[in-house]
Formats: structure tokens, C-alpha cells, sequence
């Protein structure tokens, strides 16, 4: 199991350790219902670690990026960032990527385990392009501010205002640090990618900072829980070539306008003839998930498959993801949550979901 720079110090400050996408990280500093309430409504500190980094180098970078991706980056500015997508000749999704634009090098930060999948997609399609990519993960940290208010907690942890989707590289109390603001409709974040070697007087110099702002540290069971409850989706779940973007409603990161990309034709003809059949919903089970398959049924008619199932409940209800026919499902529908080992009773739900839901 692979582990983070902090993870002495998280086997010394958690309450509870656990398996994240492979690596051993801390599950609850705390109760991981507070957690969850905090960063639901304002911002919580994690170490995000598990979340892949690619560096991209080379003067045909920024092009080749735009030319494969679904979202306009040939506009992009020095110090801006932009999400985009990734998707198969045949429209289906890879991966969700935000790019962080800096002078001398691109930095992507990608789902967890995909930085090798997407450094080889980019390959495949390298002819005779300058461009260089290679990974970071396992020489950094990604130490991270999430939560409707990160932004305004990073400025008050830095001392400067922060705008939404910028990058910047400053020198702070413990050394060189690339920060990167995210804001998207269901991830809002400020992320410090530091060296592996500052992780820990990092993580000490933030943790105190945040605290003062009043930012608690979180780990990744509040952080499922915000991803469920937000929409937001993850590689392996929702973020298969199981589905397109019109699916999982991620076209705020698709241009219409630009030219062409890897499974645009697809993606514009499901746009032009509205095409797209499915939806990606929220849901309020009675119980939580007892592994394997799941499967929606509605009046005994099966209606789509649970992506996502948190087995933290919060509400007296466990929060899920699913992806339904659209035409069968509406929001306040009762259904039915077939496994293995029984059915169980859900609430169908619009996403995000609001404080009164969860």
C-alpha cells in the first residue's frame, strides 16, 4: 500500500487509518460526520496526496492538450486554470483533468492512480510534437483546502486574496509551494503541491494557519461524503468509459466552439439530437452498502446502477450516486437498491444535495 510524506504523523494524529485508491491514509481525524459538516458548509484541510500530479513540458504542450481535449485551453494565460476532459474516440470519459497553466511547465492534477494512464494517452497521440510528460506524485505532497469557502480560507491562511481558477508559485514560511485554486460547480478547492521533502513542516505550518481560520482537518471519509453529496465523480465509479459527459452533466468543461478533439464528433452529435438517455442522481439509502453490484429498479423495473455508496451515514441515511435513466427517475422517487444479499429502500435526489437532505 502505497503512503503519503505525512504518514508518521498521520498514524500519530488520526483517530482511524484506511485504504484510499490504494494508499494508507487517515479515514477521520475526528468524527467523520463533523468533519463532513464542516467542509459542507465551509472548508476542511486535507492531505490529497492520492490525487495524481503530471508535469508537461515542451513548446507544443499547451497545443497538444488542446487539440485532445474536450474544453478550450489554446486561451488560456499564464497563471490560469482550466478543467477539461479526456475522453475515448467514442466519446466516453477517461478522465475529469485540471491544468494548471504556469511559465515553465503545465501541471495537471489528475484522478487518483491515473497520472500513467493519461501521461500514455497523451503519448499515443505524440507525433512529432516537443512535449514531455512526467509524473510527480510520488515526489511531492498535494496538501489541500476544500469546501464552498476554501478560497476565502486560503486568503485568509495566506494573507492575500485569491482569485477563483489561478495558479501561482510562491515561496512561503517553509519553502517553494505551487498553489492552485479550483472552482467548479462541485469542487471547490485550494491546492499546495509542495516537495516531498517540505511535506511536513508544510502540512505543521497549514494545519496551524487553518486552524486560526477555523479549518479543521479532514480525511477521506468527510471528503467521500462531500464527493457523493456535491456530485462529484470519481475515476473507477462514475468516471469509466461506461458513460459519456452528458451522463455525469460535466459540460461545463466542454467547448462547443473550438475545433476538433478526441470524441467530439460523438459528444456533438449526442448534443445536436439530444441523444443523451441517462443522468447521474443523487440517492438516500436506508442502509449502508454491503459490497458487490448494485442495481436501481423502480416498480419492480430495473432503471440504472449505483456508482457511488458511502458507508458513513450522515442523517440517519447513507448518500449515493447512481446513474438512471432519465425519462423513469425523478427527484423525490421512491426506489429500490437491489445486491447480493437483499434490496434496500432509497430517495431519489437532486445534486447537489442540500444541508436539509443531508
Amino acid at each position: 500500500m502505497l503512503t503519503s510524506s505525512l504518514h508518521m504523523q498521520h498514524i500519530r494524529l488520526a483517530r482511524q487509518m484506511g485504504e484510499t485508491h490504494g494508499w494508507e491514509l487517515p479515514r477521520a481525524f475526528d468524527s467523520a460526520e463533523e468533519e463532513f459538516r464542516s467542509v459542507r458548509t465551509y472548508s476542511g484541510l486535507m492531505d490529497a496526496s492520492f490525487f495524481g500530479r503530471l508535469e508537461v513540458q515542451g513548446k507544443d504542450a499547451l497545443d497538444l492538450l488542446h487539440r485532445l481535449t474536450t474544453n478550450d485551453l489554446a486561451s488560456m494565460r499564464s497563471g490560469e486554470v482550466r478543467g477539461t476532459l479526456c475522453t475515448t474516440d467514442k466519446g466516453r470519459l477517461i478522465d475529469c483533468v485540471y491544468l494548471a497553466r504556469f511559465d515553465n511547465a503545465l501541471v495537471l492534477l489528475v484522478s487518483p492512480g491515473q497520472e500513467q494512464r493519461i501521461a500514455a494517452w497523451l503519448e499515443r497521440y505524440t507525433i512529432l510534437e516537443e512535449v514531455r510528460a512526467r509524473s510527480l506524485t510520488g515526489e511531492s505532497a498535494l496538501l489541500t483546502l476544500f469546501g464552498p469557502e476554501s478560497l476565502r480560507a486560503g486568503s485568509l491562511i495566506l494573507g492575500e486574496e485569491l482569485d477563483e481558477n489561478i495558479c501561482a508559485e510562491r515561496d512561503l514560511d517553509f519553502g517553494p509551494t505551487r498553489i492552485i485554486t479550483v472552482a467548479a460547480s462541485r469542487w471547490n478547492a485550494v491546492h499546495f503541491l509542495v516537495q516531498s521533502n517540505l511535506a511536513e513542516t508544510a502540512w505543521d505550518w497549514l494545519s496551524r494557519k487553518s486552524a486560526s481560520a477555523m479549518v479543521r482537518r479532514v480525511g477521506t471519509d468527510a471528503f467521500d461524503l462531500y464527493r457523493v453529496t456535491t456530485g462529484m465523480p470519481e475515476t473507477g465509479k462514475e468516471l469509466t468509459e461506461q458513460f459519456n459527459p452528458y451522463d455525469l452533466n460535466l459540460l461545463e468543461f466542454v467547448s462547443f466552439s473550438k475545433g476538433c478533439y478526441i470524441g467530439q464528433e460523438v459528444i456533438s452529435r449526442i448534443d445536436t439530437y439530444q441523444k443523451s438517455r441517462k443522468r447521474l442522481t443523487g440517492l438516500l439509502v436506508d442502509a449502508a452498502p454491503p459490497g458487490g453490484r448494485a442495481r436501481v429498479a423502480k416498480a419492480e423495473t430495473e432503471v440504472g446502477v449505483v456508482t457511488s455508496w458511502t458507508g458513513v451515514g450522515t442523517g440517519g441515511a447513507f448518500p449515493a450516486l447512481a446513474v438512471v435513466r432519465a425519462s423513469d427517475v425523478a427527484d423525490g422517487d421512491i426506489l429500490q437498491i437491489r445486491t447480493d444479499v437483499g434490496s434496500f429502500r432509497a430517495v431519489a435526489v437532486g445534486l447537489p444535495l442540500t444541508r436539509g437532505e443531508v
